[in-house]
C-alpha cells in the first residue's frame, strides 16, 4: 500500500505539474505520515512543512512537529495563526458558543491552505 501512496503522490504531483508538496505539520502521527510519504515519493528538497500554531496550541506539538522536519530534512516554516484569530475573536468568551472558535480556526487553516498551491512562493504573508 505505501508504494502505490509514493506512485500516486508522485504521478499527481508530474500530472498537475506542481514544483513539491506543501504539508501541514502538526506534531501528530498522521502529519508524520504524511510528510514522510511526501519526502520518499519527491525528495525532502520538494517537499516545505508549514506549522501553524496557535496561543492553545500545546508547545510539545510544536517542538514534535520541528523535530519531524529536521529529522527528514525537509525545509519548514513556523506560523503563528494567533493574530488572525484574536482579529476573528476567535479567544472572546462567549459561554455558549465554546464549539465555534474551533470551527473557525479550521475554517481559517483551510483556506489559508488552500491558497498556497497558486502562489510561486511556498509562502507569503
Amino acid at each position: 500500500m505505501k508504494e502505490d501512496i509514493v506512485r500516486f503522490l508522485r504521478r499527481t504531483i508530474k500530472e498537475y505539474n506542481y514544483k513539491g508538496a506543501v504539508v501541514g505539520v502538526s506534531g501528530g502521527v498522521d502529519s508524520a505520515v504524511v510528510l514522510n510519504l511526501c519526502v520518499e515519493a519527491l525528495g525532502k528538497d520538494r517537499v516545505l512543512g508549514v506549522i501553524l500554531p496557535e496561543r492553545d496550541s500545546s508547545p510539545d506539538t510544536l517542538k514534535d512537529a520541528i523535530m519531524v522536519c529536521k529529522s527528514l530534512g525537509v525545509e519548514y516554516v513556523v506560523k503563528s495563526i494567533t493574530k488572525i484569530l484574536r482579529v476573528m475573536g476567535v479567544y472572546r468568551l462567549q459561554p455558549p458558543a465554546f464549539l465555534v472558535p474551533r470551527r473557525i480556526q479550521e475554517k481559517y487553516v483551510k483556506n489559508k491552505w488552500e491558497t498556497l498551491p497558486q502562489k510561486d512562493a511556498y509562502i507569503e504573508d
